[in-house]
């Protein structure tokens, strides 16, 4: 008798143990990460919301980085915007170049994005509001860049300050996409000294980093291309999103997935979530663009 019991209670244990093996993780798993997108083209949301926001769904994308084109009625923003927050979608408003750089034009053209943005924000309703901003400043495409580095970099650090407060102002997100060979740039001006990517990361709530290539493992890979930024983030608890090309590059078939099918880059993405299971700051992926990404396999 003293036997049985004994066994009933081992198998009781047993069974009470392999409970907590299949049960207790999947209370305990991470979120889903963010995936997000680039609408470059604004006059899509005018043209076809209704396919544009079906595809999104469809791919659970949770962040769109759209255009601001002030030759588009707020109207049609609030609408777009309102039917893309009743599907869990989160807009960020999309600007900047490298002309923003310029003394004079460049400050115009600050002014009439955040003037339009704030004018926008302050008179909708909260759920057709953009939940962020997120600049695109590639200040590398300038002449200056090579001729004149130090002001160039100086100059691209006051637009983005800038872009810090007014977003700050407005209670909005502030997003910034950065190539990931900014942790081999550095500055050495007003705003101290160090390795560009690093301040980078200390100015936005998130970056997201321009890791194109179409292998996510080994050298040259995405993984390899984004580690120091994601190191980084990591000790200075912000967030990382990891950005993949579909459209072509000139620069080479390497960088993009434009060409092959969807499956491939999914499994890629797969790949590098798998991979970053551990670290605290890789927030998600991001896909450039929307209409690269539309043409896939």
């Amino acid at each position: 008798m003293k036997k049985k019991v004994r066994l009933a209670v081992v198998i009781v244990v047993v069974l009470v143990f392999a409970n907590f093996l299949f049960v207790t993780p999947s209370k305990t798993m991470v979120p889903d990460k963010i995936k997000a997108t680039w609408l470059w083209h604004t006059e899509q949301i005018q043209q076809q919301p209704d396919q544009i926001l079906a595809f999104l769904t469809s791919k659970k994308t949770s962040v769109l980085y759209l255009q601001i084109n002030r030759d588009i009625p707020s109207s049609d923003y609030e609408a777009f915007i309102r039917k893309a927050s009743a599907q869990g979608i989160s807009v960020h408003a999309l600007d900047g170049s490298s002309s923003w750089l310029s003394n004079t034009k460049g400050k115009v053209k600050r002014a009439s994005f955040y003037k339009w943005l704030e004018t926008y924000q302050g008179t909708v309703a909260k759920e057709a509001r953009f939940t962020g901003i997120h600049l695109d400043v590639e200040p590398y495409v300038r002449d200056s860049w090579e001729t004149d580095y130090a002001s160039t970099v100086a100059a691209y650090q006051t637009v983005l300050l800038e872009g810090k407060q007014i977003a700050s102002r407005l209670d909005m997100i502030y997003g910034l996409d950065i190539p990931f060979w900014f942790d081999e740039r550095q500055y050495d001006n007003a705003f101290g000294k160090g390795i560009l990517s690093e301040w980078l990361i200390n100015t936005a709530d998130h970056v997201t980093i321009m890791a194109y290539r179409n292998k996510a493992k080994g050298p040259n890979g995405i993984l390899d291309l984004a580690k120091q930024e994601l190191l980084y983030a990591d000790n200075v608890n912000k967030q990382v999103l990891i950005g993949i090309e579909t459209l072509p590059s000139s620069e080479g078939d390497f960088l993009t997935f434009y060409g092959k099918k969807e499956s491939d880059m999914n499994q890629e993405l797969v790949t590098i979530e798998a991979e970053l299971t551990d670290s605290k700051s890789f927030a998600g992926s991001a896909i450039h663009s929307i209409d690269g990404w539309m043409q896939l396999k």
